[in-house]
């Protein structure tokens, strides 16, 4: 754990970072906006032996969308590439997509990036160990999007 507090303290002295901040100040900054929605998701849907998990990244999927909806309530438009990519694992069992491949879907997830505005991270259990999250913290930072890590409870 203490890499992992390392790696996010680094990311959370970024400029453009906004860490802690409350559903307020966050639907104040992105309503109206197109944002991209963070939520971990490898680590949640894999067995302690790497091997994929359904039902797990179901949740991982349905907590993503969850926090999409309450965006939405907010007036906000956020992607969330879990919740879509869950859905197309899913429809795909056995044809060839693997939901746990990594470098597949971090460049399926780059265009859906590249066309948000911001980025916002839900306090969702896992996201703190979330190489992914990080990974699209950082590329969101350096491309001068905003970031919000946000605070509080479920959605």
């Amino acid at each position: 754990m203490g890499r992992h507090s390392f790696l996010w303290s680094q990311i959370k002295a970024l400029p453009g970072v906004h860490v802690d901040a409350p559903r307020r100040v966050v639907v104040q900054a992105c309503r109206g906006r197109l944002v991209y929605l963070a939520s971990p998701y490898s680590k949640r849907a894999a067995h302690a032996d790497g091997c994929y998990c359904p039902t797990e990244a179901t949740r991982a999927a349905f907590d993503a969308a969850k926090w999409a909806a309450a965006l939405a309530r907010e007036g906000i438009t956020a992607i969330s590439p879990i919740a879509q990519a869950q859905a197309m694992a899913d429809a795909d069992m056995g044809a060839g997509l693997d939901p746990l491949d990594d470098r597949f879907w971090t460049d399926w997830c780059a265009p859906l990036l590249g066309a948000c505005e911001a980025l916002i991270l839900p306090p969702i259990h896992g996201w703190q160990e979330s190489r992914g999250c990080r990974l699209e913290i950082t590329v969101a930072q350096n491309c001068g999007k905003p970031v919000f890590l946000m605070t509080g409870e479920g959605a």
